[in-house]
């Protein structure tokens, strides 16, 4: 079996804490929650920092682009998108969960069902933008097959048939996570291609690690949510470049990480109905709500597990795992 890379677990294990933090502090400081340091510093890279890592792993992976794996991807991840959206549409008027009213929900089973089909990201966006990396990999792969001249470049070649479709044609943009798709895919093929040139490119980032930590703090004290997109990507770039450089510091020290890192996909999804599970006010119960969502999370990922139909219908997975077990302790005399 091919060992785990324990630091893109730990980067992982760091952008899921990351998500449940983020949300902790929308329902902890619920007024002002946007202009505190730590929100600004959280989504400065977490979700850039989740799809960066995605387009890494997919070339680490070396897949053979074929229907059988489009097959894999659709039940890892559009099988749980599914569930889940339904789920917390069920869910949204419990007060726990903390869903309202940082999400819109639809009236009536006809406008979920509408807004899910012309909207499948509006509840977990991350999901669906990947399934559409994936199958946009896939597709052209098939494409340049046969044109290793194109294949060579297949990317750049994406790349230009994105701009010409959306950009010249002027394309709208407000459906089926279009826009998303399109802002978040240069960072997933950044992802892809600093995997391919790793060798390279590592040996020189941690040099980085200086000019890109103030370079982040300076653009984090300018933040604001309406910045231009160029603002955008340049604050995750040496966010993103600060956390690694940190992470390879003190990778010993930070193995523990490496836990959440390989449920990231249970906490992400999870978390979204332990939102609301605090005590006090502010900063404790920011706090508070971080540590049951995460606590809650797992607890409730791994009762789901222990099912091989249970696991395939919130995780996409069909294996299931042992159920809890009390371990008896032998004494001998």
């Amino acid at each position: 079996m091919k060992k785990r890379n324990e630091t893109l677990d730990i980067l992982k294990g760091i952008a899921i804490l990351s998500v449940i933090l983020g949300h902790a502090v929308q329902r902890g400081l619920v007024y002002n929650f946007d202009s505190t340091i730590i929100w600004r510093v959280v989504y400065s890279y977490h979700m850039p920092l989740f799809v960066l890592l995605s387009g890494f792993t997919l070339y680490l992976s070396n897949p053979t682009y074929n229907f059988e794996w489009v097959k894999r991807k659709f039940y890892r991840l559009i099988v749980p998108l599914i569930s889940w959206t339904l789920l917390v549409e069920l869910m949204c008027n419990f007060q726990f969960t903390g869903l309202k009213p940082f999400t819109i929900f639809p009236n009536s089973f006809y406008e979920f069902a509408k807004k899910s089909i012309l909207h499948p990201d509006w509840a977990f966006w991350f999901l669906w933008i990947i399934f559409i990396f994936m199958l946009t990999f896939y597709f052209i792969d098939k494409i340049t097959k046969k044109y290793n001249s194109i294949r060579q470049y297949q990317m750049i070649f994406l790349i230009f048939i994105v701009i010409l479709v959306f950009k010249v044609f002027n394309l709208p943009q407000g459906y089926f996570g279009v826009a998303d798709v399109l802002n978040y895919f240069p960072i997933f093929i950044c992802g892809y291609y600093l995997s391919k040139y790793k060798d390279y490119i590592f040996k020189y980032v941690k040099y980085t690690l200086l000019p890109s930590a103030l370079l982040w703090i300076v653009l984090l004290n300018k933040w604001d949510s309406n910045d231009s997109i160029a603002h955008k990507y340049i604050m995750a770039i040496v966010a993103m470049i600060t956390v690694y450089c940190l992470v390879k510091l003190l990778e010993k020290q930070l193995k523990w990480l490496t836990y959440f890192g390989k449920r990231s996909l249970e906490l992400y999804v999870c978390e979204s109905i332990f939102l609301n599970i605090g005590i006090s006010s502010g900063y404790i119960r920011v706090i508070s709500i971080f540590i049951t969502a995460t606590i809650c999370s797992l607890l409730f990922a791994r009762i789901l597990k222990t099912n091989k139909y249970t696991n395939f219908i919130a995780f996409g997975s069909f294996k299931s795992e042992n159920k809890f077990r009390i371990k008896k302790i032998v004494t001998s005399t």
